[in-house]
């Protein structure tokens, strides 16, 4: 299945937006989230606030990507503002009270009272004109974001990019083709269809992808994914911080020494001589002859 994608529109789109969320779906791995990353550089670069979210993200494990610390594993709650318009009625005194899950604020004015329709709640917060979402099947694999957020979703311009054949198609616009490998390749279109600067830090990202579900090419690669890995390479990517981002390195372990390899000698040179008729067990009776030229021989 594949969903083919108005580019025009898509850029229209980002045009017209100025703070924007690029999330990855939940069950995170490597090519979800360098492709968040990916694509956040990309917009950046395009002079646009970018938040880049992964929910829950263990960022121990993914500790070799480059640039992780960029990635939320939250966000905030959403403040709520209490705004009086008194005009020239002035506050006297303002009080609060909080008690029995109630929160009161009391407010008394010099003189007269205050009009309920004065009164105006606003919401900050999760202040965003569009959102990427990257590896999400359905909006709900979106998790706790969406959940307590979803009114907030319904507002938003969704960009939906996902490689699941059971895409619910929950985006304004839909980047899904099941036939891509991996998420890499779709942003990749996306960021292609952008017309937009591509450095090698971008290409090493995607390249991350490439390097998780080929197992760092140890198995059989078909020859879309070589011909997209290699346009990475054209593009800079630096194979070898790819594949230690997917391998982190480990601490080198004393190599053992081989079955019938000689062990190191004790050097002695150092230590003192002993006179060998010290070595002696008591009450053994050697000539001096013979104790003379022992000790000659080890000297």
């Amino acid at each position: 299945m594949q969903q083919i994608f108005d580019t025009q529109q898509l850029n229209k789109i980002i045009d017209s937006s100025q703070n924007i969320l690029v999330i990855s779906g939940d069950e995170h791995n490597f090519d979800k989230i360098s492709s968040v990353l990916a694509l956040r550089q990309v917009l950046k670069g395009q002079g646009k606030s970018v938040r880049a979210l992964a929910e829950n993200l263990d960022a121990s494990r993914f500790s070799a990507v480059p640039g992780i610390s960029d990635i939320s594993s939250c966000l905030e709650p959403r403040t709520l503002r209490v705004l009086i318009n008194y005009g020239s009625e002035a506050v006297e005194k303002i009080n609060y009270d909080n008690r029995e899950g109630v929160f009161e604020v009391i407010m008394s004015p010099f003189e007269g009272e205050f009009s309920k329709d004065k009164i105006d709640l606003v919401y900050s917060g999760l202040d965003y004109d569009l959102i990427f979402a990257i590896g999400a099947s359905t909006v709900e694999d979106l998790g706790a974001v969406y959940r307590q957020h979803a009114q907030v979703f319904k507002n938003i311009v969704v960009v939906n990019i996902d490689t699941d054949a059971a895409n619910t198609m929950f985006g304004k616009i839909n980047v899904v083709d099941s036939s891509a490998e991996t998420q890499a390749q779709l942003v990749y279109d996306v960021i292609k269809s952008l017309d937009a600067p591509f450095d090698s830090r971008i290409a090493t990202l995607l390249l991350i992808g490439v390097m998780e579900r080929t197992k760092r090419f140890n198995q059989d690669v078909s020859s879309r994914l070589l011909r997209f890995s290699a346009s990475l390479l054209d593009k800079g990517a630096n194979w070898q911080k790819a594949l230690a981002a997917v391998l982190p390195s480990q601490p080198a372990k004393e190599k053992p020494a081989e079955q019938g390899e000689a062990t190191p000698r004790e050097d002695v040179s150092s230590k003192p001589i002993v006179p060998l008729a010290q070595k002696l067990p008591a009450g053994e009776d050697v000539a001096p002859k013979e104790i003379d030229d022992a000790e000659e021989t080890i000297r």
